[in-house]
């Protein structure tokens, strides 16, 4: 869902990321936050990542305000889904009213 009065001021105010995968492809990330985090500098960008990487997030936190741990689902490989878990983390991460979601 677009929050109208984000983009209408030019930028979106809540990003989130998706990258549930090892510290390879993290890394390969910092780049393109460091461009969502020059070009809308306000907005605030949340990882949704596997556990570990909350020291990753911890780590660049000049380019990620906030984390959530991903609970794995099911046909990922990188962490066996907590599936009981997995209606709360949607719930919880819809709730977010993110601007702009990216994988």
């Amino acid at each position: 869902m677009l929050t109208t009065t984000a983009w209408e001021n030019g930028y979106p105010a809540r990003i989130v990321v998706l990258r549930a995968l090892m510290l390879g492809d993290l890394l390969c990330m910092v780049p393109a936050l460091r461009a969502l985090k020059t070009q809308w500098p306000n907005s605030r960008i949340t990882l949704i990542g596997l556990p570990w990487a909350r020291a990753f997030a911890w780590r660049f936190n000049c380019y990620i305000d906030d984390f959530i741990d991903f609970p794995g689902f099911p046909g990922l490989p990188e962490r066996k889904p907590h599936v009981n878990d997995i209606p709360e983390f949607l719930k919880a991460v819809q709730e977010e009213n993110f601007d702009l979601a990216l994988q």
